[in-house]
């Protein structure tokens, strides 16, 4: 039995450069990216299945950089505190296989009870769901963002995602607690939720997260809304500010000098203001959510000014306001908001893979990569609302996702 794949489609956008279409072609053995182009159509043997793709695109498979796989199926703030552990593994699980079957083959999860066990179970093909990253909790000072503060704290310490800490040395703690449960990266919070822009954490605080975590081969992820806050992340040294609502330009001129990305995720926002009030928000929790959305929107924009390096991300965390299948509307939003399309695509591709660190085996279509492979109508550049419909989804060189009953599929014979 043959262990190649041939793919052929009408065009391809390896991750980096514009779509070309001389030939959309990738081949696949078995969970890598063997040849691209002129290359593979030349390479594949006669016995490989060949899939072709008429009036498709070839993508490398889509990253969200910030979500939550946590499970949550309501509104209220409590409710996501006092579910069970194993009805939020459960729901996860099943959010997994459609973030996996929309297309997007690689997440970075900022923080859930849930994340390492599905890590686990994904990896083990017990379920399906994309590769992840995951931050075990995030780390956050007392009354601070994730401190459920009308709730018992004890309570909070043992049912919220996120770990407090107080003071230098408890920073570091954390950070090797956070590593020991099995993190990838390391988050931390540098000002509230929301539509807060009070700073959270001293600067010598967030100095002892960043130096203990990169001393550790760790990057950091930092929640930052409002300018102080996202100022005093950036001059720690994070790695990338993740919301960052507030940006002001001096300190965009900084993060692009120093390589700082901006995690970019206004969908959560966008639909919390549209869809916020049939799902039981309160008006003023609504009209928070349109405000959010605008500062996201403004500093997106100041990021593009500067040069700033933009990863995608949604926020998602199960809430029904955001169905899964529906987080590459958050793309759409980045172009409405400034953003070139083919940096949109970037944004979602190698620049995600390279702000997990992952570029060597995620977000491209080159050899030796990942055959994680999405497959959408027409130009995804002219039309980025394609990405929403994905006609193939191929993740470690294993189709994922059932075809469109509108695409041919021919197999060569064995």
């Amino acid at each position: 039995m043959t262990t190649a794949t041939l793919l052929v489609a009408a065009g391809l956008f390896d991750g980096t450069a514009e779509p070309c279409g001389v030939p959309g072609a990738v081949l696949v053995e078995h969970e890598r990216i063997t040849a691209v182009g002129r290359a593979a159509m030349a390479a594949a043997p006669p016995t490989a299945r060949r899939i072709e793709l008429a009036g498709c695109t070839l993508i490398p498979g889509l990253i969200d950089a910030h979500l939550h796989l946590d499970g949550w199926r309501s509104m209220d703030r409590t409710d996501w505190v006092l579910t069970s552990d194993g009805l939020r593994a459960i729901r996860a699980g099943r959010d997994a296989g459609c973030i996996l079957a929309a297309g997007f083959t690689t997440v970075r999860d900022m923080g859930s009870l849930a994340a390492v066990s599905l890590k686990a179970a994904i990896a083990e093909e017990e379920v399906p769901g994309p590769r992840m990253q995951v931050a075990v909790k995030g780390i956050y000072q007392t009354a601070g963002q994730g401190d459920r503060s009308w709730l018992p704290l004890d309570l909070v310490v043992a049912r919220e995602s996120c770990r407090l800490a107080d003071g230098p040395d408890d920073c570091r703690k954390a950070v090797r607690e956070m590593v020991r449960a099995g993190a990838d990266v390391i988050k931390v919070a540098a000002s509230g939720g929301r539509e807060s822009a009070i700073p959270h954490f001293s600067p010598a605080e967030l100095e002892a997260v960043t130096d203990e975590s990169h001393r550790m081969g760790f990057r950091v992820a930092c929640h930052a809304i409002g300018a102080a806050g996202i100022r005093n992340a950036v001059f720690a040294g994070v790695d990338s500010i993740e919301h960052g609502y507030g940006l002001d330009a001096p300190t965009a001129d900084v993060m692009a000098e120093r390589g700082v990305f901006l995690v970019c995720d206004l969908v959560l926002r966008h639909r919390y203001a549209t869809r916020g009030l049939a799902h039981g928000c309160s008006p003023q929790d609504v009209d928070a959510a349109a405000r959010t959305l605008e500062a996201g929107r403004a500093a997106v924009q100041l990021a593009v000014r500067a040069g700033v390096k933009l990863a995608f991300g949604t926020d998602y965390s199960g809430q029904p306001v955001l169905p899964p299948n529906e987080l590459a509307d958050g793309l759409a939003l980045m172009a409405d908001a400034g953003v070139p399309s083919l940096e949109v695509l970037r944004a979602a591709t190698s620049r995600a893979a390279e702000v997990l660190g992952w570029q060597d085996r995620v977000g491209t279509l080159r050899p030796n990569a990942f055959a994680d492979i999405v497959a959408v109508r027409g130009d995804p550049t002219h039309e980025l609302s394609a990405l929403r419909r994905p006609v193939l989804v191929m993740k470690g060189g294993a189709v994922v996702a059932p075809p469109r009953v509108d695409v041919s599929l021919s197999e060569a014979a064995r």
